[in-house]
């Protein structure tokens, strides 16, 4: 059986964006943690967690994202990555695994805007192909944050 869940992702994503917005009105974070957990009756440690996942997936924090498609996205994802038309990695000599940082001396490609269109939560990411296998990247770190089988 499934976990069920309390808060809708819309409450989620309000409420860290209640911290993040009025966490200049508190001391510490761990206060506007408190108080926006309390309005929303919520615990503070679970408002916390939903921070440091947001902030992950939007890569102010290191460490894989949660951003991974729901299954009905992935298979509309892999067929738009198999239409591209872009120049394997070759020379690979880092570990192909998520949250791996990417070398720089690779050339990423950006992510195709019929990828963002499916998925919108991977705008300004990057990709490269390997072994016929697609990795996800995220903006500016370059980390690994999925792969597709192609």
């Amino acid at each position: 059986m499934a976990k069920r869940t309390r808060f809708s992702p819309e409450v989620r994503e309000r409420a860290v964006r209640l911290v993040q917005e009025h966490r200049a009105d508190y001391e510490t974070q761990w206060g506007a943690i408190t108080s926006i957990a309390s309005k929303i009756e919520c615990a503070a440690g679970t408002l916390r967690q939903w921070l440091r996942r947001s902030e992950r997936d939007r890569g102010s924090r290191p460490g894989a994202t949660t951003a991974a498609p729901p299954a009905e996205k992935r298979t509309q994802i892999t067929s738009a990555f198999k239409q591209e038309k872009v120049e394997e990695v070759t020379n690979v000599n880092f570990n192909l695994s998520i949250g791996t940082a990417v070398p720089a001396g690779v050339r990423y490609h950006p992510l195709p805007s019929r990828i963002v269109e499916i998925y919108p939560e991977w705008r300004g990411y990057d990709f490269i192909l390997v072994r016929g296998k697609y990795f996800v990247l995220r903006p500016h770190s370059h980390e690994i944050v999925y792969i597709i089988e192609g």
